[in-house]
This record gives structure tokens, C-alpha cells and sequence, in this order.
């Protein structure tokens, strides 16, 4: 009898592979007889932290979680490739072969029924494969993919002008509050420059896929999840999706609890959080600027800070 696989294609970066694995045991917490398999994409800067993580994963789940690590690639040493979007963009363009070659491969060893291809990546194709339904999983809340669909409209509205030529000016988005300044969108799309035009290809090609996955749930969301609804019929809202505590390592679930511990013990709505994702780098200079301003501003804060390229933290004291 064929096994019934999913299989689970997060872009190459921790916090997508880590909330990809959470739907993988989503799915098998409402499909048990379901396996998953997660492709891992080789990025050369995550190696490290992937394999530690999967590694912990296999030691602490059930075999039905498989991974499948993907080939390593060699990025281009091009000056055109270095905005840092369009570097993350062409790796998973050069993985695309990789990834059909692996639908093949576990088709074919394991005898297994592939039910569906779930990724995150960016990419501007619909289909991995035109006999397996590929859903695309958007790991941040709903107001940010309303923005998504509809920025190939705000881009023929603007055009030539970019959103930093705009400054303040409103932007009206479907299902958001019309309080965005065009200066305010997201940093690599104020430009028209590579990264603009990946993120143009990658909003173009959501609607095309066979149905969209968010992390959020609708009582969040309500308005954006509406709009969104409109032009995306087959829209799954699966979340709130969050890392379970066991399957971090023994010095995050450390941090994590004096973190609990003395949030616990701090007045309701008094702390500001910062955290700037597993990608979020600055420079020590940054770090700095940003810890004497939280000092100024006598408010109490937790702060995920991720140390400089090339530094350490005994540098920043």
C-alpha cells in the first residue's frame, strides 16, 4: 500500500524551518496515518544551525517527520547578486531542479502517494511538479499577505515612482486600516532595484498557486483575512503556529524560562519586546545605539539580540 507523504519546502532560513516542521506535526496531529518529509534546502550561511536543529528534531519526534537534505549549490560571485533578497532568490531558483529531482526520488524509493508540496520559498512559478497540488505556506500574519496580493496593483499605480518617492503618502490596501505611509512598507521593496522585482514576481505567482496557508486564525485577523478571502477562495488559516518547548536546545529552554520567569513578575502591558528574526543582524555600533536608547527610555524591555558577524559578546559589554 502507497504511504500518503507530504512534503514541506521551507525557504532557506531557521524561523521558516522550524514553523514548517510545527505544520508538519499540525498534520499529523489530524492525519496520523499521514507521513511527512521536510526538503532541506543547503544554504551555505544556515548549514550549521539546520543540522543541529533537524538532528534534535529526529532525536525528539517520531520517525514520521523525515528529512531530505537537498544538494549543497554554489552561488553565483556576481556584483548583481549581492541584494541580499535577490541572493536568497536566485538560491532557490537554483534549487528548483533539486527539488523535482527529490519529489521523483520519493515517489519512486519509498512507494510513497505524494498528497500535496507545502513551501514557503519565494518563488515565481506555480508548480513544482504538474501532478502534485503545491500549496504555499506564508509564515507571517494576514495584514502582511493582503499587502502582498495587492502590491502588483500599488506597483502599476506608482509606476515609475518607487515608495520611498512617495514618502508620506497614504497607501490604500484591501483589509488594512489606511494609516500606511508609502515610506513605511517593508525595506526592500522602497526601491525598484532586484530584491523590488523578486518580491514583484513572488506576489504575482501567489494567487496561482492551489491554495494559501497562513499562520494566524481569523478571530487575529478578521478584516485582513476577509479581503483576502475575495480574490483567494482557497485560503487555510492553520495557526497560531509556535516551536514547541521540547525541541529546543537545553540553553534556549534555559533562557526561556528566566525570560517567563521575569515576565511573570513585571505589570501587564509594561514590557517592549525586540526581536529582529534568526537573520536580523546588526552591526556592533547598531547594537549599541539600540541599547542606549532602550536605557533611555526607562521602559522595561527584552531584547533577542544576535551577536555582529564576526564578533562576540563578550565585545559588546
Amino acid at each position: 500500500m502507497l504511504k500518503e507523504t507530504v512534503i514541506l519546502y521551507p525557504a532557506p532560513a531557521i524561523g521558516h524551518l522550524v514553523s514548517m516542521v510545527e505544520l508538519g506535526k499540525l498534520v499529523l496531529l489530524h492525519n496520523p496515518n499521514f507521513f511527512v518529509t521536510v526538503l532541506v534546502p543547503s544554504m551555505p550561511s544556515q548549514h550549521d544551525t539546520f543540522s543541529s536543529y533537524t538532528k534534535l528534531i529526529s532525536e525528539t519526534n517520531n520517525t514520521l517527520i523525515t528529512f531530505y537534505p537537498l544538494p549543497s549549490l554554489t552561488l553565483p560571485d556576481d556584483p548583481d547578486h549581492q541584494n541580499p533578497v535577490a541572493l536568497a532568490c536566485e538560491f532557490m531558483r537554483l534549487n528548483v531542479p533539486n527539488v523535482i529531482s527529490a519529489l521523483e526520488t520519493i515517489s519512486i524509493s519509498s512507494s510513497s502517494s505524494i498528497l500535496a508540496l507545502i513551501t514557503s520559498a519565494i518563488v515565481t512559478d506555480a508548480s513544482y511538479h504538474p501532478k502534485i497540488p503545491t500549496y504555499h505556506y506564508y509564515t507571517s500574519c494576514a495584514s502582511s499577505l493582503a499587502f502582498m496580493l495587492h502590491f502588483p496593483t500599488l506597483d502599476s499605480q506608482i509606476s515609475p515612482q518607487s515608495f520611498r518617492d512617495l514618502g508620506s503618502s497614504i497607501v490604500q490596501i484591501p483589509g488594512l486600516q489606511p494609516i500606511i505611509k508609502a515610506c513605511h512598507v517593508p525595506e526592500p521593496l522602497l526601491d525598484r532595484n532586484q530584491g523590488y522585482d523578486e518580491f514583484l514576481n513572488f506576489a504575482t505567482y501567489l494567487p496561482k498557486a492551489d491554495g494559501l496557508i497562513l499562520n494566524t486564525f481569523n478571530c487575529l485577523e478578521t478584516r485582513a483575512i476577509e479581503a483576502i478571502s475575495l480574490t483567494i477562495p482557497t485560503l487555510y488559516c492553520v495557526g497560531p503556529i509556535v516551536a514547541d518547548a521540547k525541541d529546543r536546545s537545553s540553553v534556549s529552554k534555559n533562557a526561556s524560562l528566566d525570560c517567563l520567569s521575569w515576565l511573570d513578575k513585571q505589570p501587564s502591558r509594561s514590557v517592549v519586546f525586540l526581536c529582529f528574526g534568526s537573520r536580523g543582524t546588526f552591526c556592533e555600533t547598531q547594537i549599541k545605539q539600540i541599547a542606549i536608547g532602550l536605557e533611555r527610555s526607562n521602559q522595561r524591555f527584552l531584547w533577542v539580540v544576535k551577536s555582529p558577524l564576526g564578533s562576540n559578546q563578550r565585545s559588546l559589554r
